[in-house]
């Protein structure tokens, strides 16, 4: 029997439920740790040979170097995910990243002013915190940055006689249609990749409506931020400079007029001087 007909076999047996798989090489080493939601579907990902085109270079070597497969089931999701972490801490596979320091390894929050006290995973939320704020952060100054290039033409609009209400709302209105557009498109991307997101997901379903509705919401709002302060700051600096060249002008004029003053009565005295 060769080792691709051991996997086959052994891929009808593993179970419909969460727990972790071990894969290993020819030495049978342990070279990869993985947890699975459904371990059936999530192992029989790996042999599919339809889904090499889609795989990068550590993927395929991954696969083949593996010939041979164990797995363990647990009574829930985030059983799996600790004893993934404990067992990638014991075997170090070479394939694996995560884990391998104390740095990436999950801590556990109780609180016991609860009726039934429960562990809940606090690095996933961590991460996904960090990971919003980097976006956040990124999508801010990209956006401020393309308004922030219309300044000259918030000042030349207002100087024009546009109010400052007016142009702020056309910026906001132009860039909310921008952000509006890749909200959507990000929203779609994300519904279509749910099916490969499933077995990767832990107490969090992979279309969950909340997480879509609140990570929509915040974009909108970092988006509605980053075309409000550059076209605010713009329209501020434009009556101020309009403010000042009023100011200026008459002080010009007052000027003319006292130059013009000065050289009549230079004249004047002059005439004064020839006639005696």
């Amino acid at each position: 029997m060769t080792v691709s007909d051991q996997i086959h076999d052994k891929l009808s047996q593993v179970p419909n439920k969460p727990g972790i798989y071990l894969m290993k090489d020819r030495f049978g080493r342990v070279i990869y740790v993985g947890k699975a939601r459904n371990l059936r579907k999530r192992v029989s990902q790996y042999f599919h040979p339809s889904r090499r085109l889609g795989w990068d270079l550590k993927l395929n070597a991954l696969i083949g170097a593996i010939h041979d497969f164990d797995v363990h089931t647990v009574r829930s999701e985030p059983e799996a995910v600790l004893l993934e972490g404990k067992l990638i801490k014991e075997f170090h596979p070479r394939y694996n990243v995560s884990f391998r320091d104390d740095k990436r390894f999950l801590l556990l929050k109780v609180n016991l002013s609860d009726p039934i006290p429960r562990f809940t995973l606090t690095r996933l939320s961590t991460f996904t915190i960090a990971a919003l704020v980097l976006a956040s952060v990124g999508l801010y100054g990209l956006v401020s940055f393309s308004v922030g290039r219309r300044t000259n033409e918030i000042g030349i609009r207002m100087a024009l006689g546009a109010r400052a209400g007016a142009v702020l709302a056309m910026v906001m209105r132009q860039g909310m249609m921008v952000a509006a557009a890749g909200v959507a498109g990000g929203l779609v991307a994300s519904a279509a990749l749910t099916s490969h997101l499933t077995t990767m997901l832990f107490g969090v379903s992979a279309a969950d409506p909340a997480t879509y509705a609140g990570l929509a919401t915040v974009m909108a709002i970092v988006s509605a931020l980053a075309c409000y302060v550059p076209a605010r700051r713009a329209s501020i600096r434009s009556r101020r400079s309009a403010q000042s060249d009023s100011i200026r002008q008459p002080l010009t004029t007052e000027s003319s007029g006292s130059g013009a003053f000065s050289t009549g009565s230079r004249n004047a005295a002059t005439c004064r001087r020839n006639s005696s």
